[in-house]
């Protein structure tokens, strides 16, 4: 029988998928910070940047295709993400 990799909540038990939730929870500036070390040009994004997902607030639900642009609040580009499938 496979493990569970999450408990009811959604909280990863280890490995990548618990660092994130970690990180953009509880140490998001930590987070911004190392993304900036690797992608400079984002910088000036500082006060702009929110984390959408993994929210604890949400079960740390990770969204993909539509999900993932109305997340955004890009839910406009729906029809364009499946024209492009």
């Amino acid at each position: 029988m496979k493990k569970a990799r999450v408990d009811s909540h959604g909280r990863a038990y280890a490995g990548s998928q618990l660092q994130i939730q970690i990180l953009v929870n509880q140490r998001s500036d930590e987070l911004f910070q190392r993304v900036v070390n690797a992608i400079p040009a984002l910088a000036p994004l500082d006060s702009h940047l929110r984390w959408v997902s993994p929210l604890e607030s949400e079960n740390f639900a990770e969204y993909r295709d539509e999900a993932f642009l109305k997340a955004l609040g890009l839910d406009r580009l729906t029809d364009e993400l499946y024209r492009r499938s």
